[in-house]
């Protein structure tokens, strides 16, 4: 009864078993009043009241980490940051990074120690073909994940050198899989980089290798079915919502796009939207069902299921023909933060900032360099706002 708001605690004396017995579901974490008897109106009432004027807000961080099937693990991310930038973005609140390592262990050591030194956690990413560090062995029919057998691989001697220094496999939150390998532009087929049984195969011989001590992020790597759950420990969920049209006015395309087909999901963009707060009704409609999916299909073999990170998105693109992603407005990144991702913490392992430092050539804004918005509001200290509101 401890996870549930403090009024409704205050209405039951009874165990978990009356709980159900007045509905509690525990897999959605609320009452169902369809189960209920006519017994409990009080309850009910009381129920319908709070969570309808206050969805979520009363529950902390480690209330909403300890509901019966939670995914939350309060992580607070910022991807693709620059060693530099580490000192500050503690400050903000961030407690987990995305950073691009090349392929040195001078390099791996370097950002490691900064890593540790400011108390941080990392996903590290190590390009390669596919975009890829990782390399498959045809003969062997294996990844090329053991330094003993694989001596010149790099992605071997990578994993070998987090197996050798501890403190920089404990400050390592998973390890970077593969980048959108179902992804073939201009092709609508359901073909990618990486096969599905070769994604499943590397999971799990990082578990095997590292005890399950290794955990592994990939990027739309549980859109298929295949994938849903033992490919990865995390992905990602993307709220790139803003926008503009052709005309330049102010919109948002909110990721109404995933929508469950018989080979997985539909990457088709839905029509965009002008209207805000209908944006954040279908963000966390998408949430719900990317996480209902994963919650459908078989669990992986070690019985844990993939966990989704909501990727907010801060970038603008070029200027197109048609519609374009815009860096949101301070207001917006706190709208978003306290009516999407707070209420929907259950479903997520946390937040990620895409993208702090520019990962590509064609992004002309982020944060790093659009640090204040029209208006002149700080958005490095929204950051800072948005992790207060879902971390405590």
């Amino acid at each position: 009864m401890a996870f549930l708001p403090q009024p409704i605690r205050d209405l039951l004396v009874a165990d978990e078993a009356k709980l159900h017995q007045l509905g509690y579901d525990q897999h959605h974490h609320s009452l169902t009043p369809q189960k209920a008897t006519m017994n409990q109106p009080l309850v009910l009432l009381a129920f319908a009241i709070w969570t309808t004027a206050f969805p979520w807000q009363s529950i902390s961080s480690q209330e909403v980490a300890a509901l019966p099937n939670s995914d939350w693990e309060g992580v607070h991310l910022a991807n693709y940051v620059d060693a530099a930038d580490l000192p500050q973005l503690k400050k903000l609140g961030i407690n987990t990074v995305l950073m691009e390592f090349d392929r040195t262990p001078k390099d791996w050591q370097d950002k490691y120690e900064a890593i540790v030194d400011n108390g941080l956690r990392v996903v590290p990413v190590l390009w390669g073909k596919h975009q890829s560090v990782w390399k498959w062995n045809r003969s062997n029919q294996e990844w090329e994940t053991d330094a003993s057998k694989y001596p010149r691989s790099t992605g071997a001697i990578f994993l070998d050198f987090l197996q050798r220094n501890d403190a920089f496999k404990q400050h390592t939150f998973a390890i970077y899989s593969f980048h959108e390998p179902w992804y073939v532009p201009d092709n609508g087929k359901r073909k990618g980089t990486v096969d599905p049984l070769r994604q499943q195969k590397f999971w799990k011989q990082i578990r095997q290798q590292f005890d399950g001590e290794l955990k592994i992020y990939g990027e739309e790597v549980s859109w298929v079915p295949e994938c849903k759950n033992g490919c990865v420990d995390y992905d990602y969920i993307t709220l790139y919502s803003f926008a503009h049209n052709e005309a330049g006015d102010v919109i948002y395309r909110p990721g109404g796009r995933f929508k469950v087909g018989e080979t997985g999901i539909d990457g088709s963009q839905a029509p965009p939207v002008d209207d805000r707060e209908q944006a954040k009704k279908i963000e966390r409609e998408q949430i719900t069902l990317m996480h209902q999916t994963i919650q459908d299909a078989a669990a992986a073999t070690d019985g844990t299921r993939t966990k989704l990170i909501a990727l907010m998105g801060t970038f603008a693109h070029d200027q197109k023909p048609d519609v374009w992603n815009r860096m949101p407005t301070t207001q917006e990144m706190l709208g978003w933060g306290r009516d999407i991702v707070r209420p929907e913490r259950h479903r997520l392992a946390g937040l990620g900032w895409y993208s702090f430092r520019n990962p590509t050539d064609y992004y002309k804004q982020f944060l790093e360099n659009s640090r204040f918005d029209p208006a002149g509001k700080d958005r490095w200290r929204t950051i800072a706002e948005v992790g207060k509101t879902i971390l405590e």
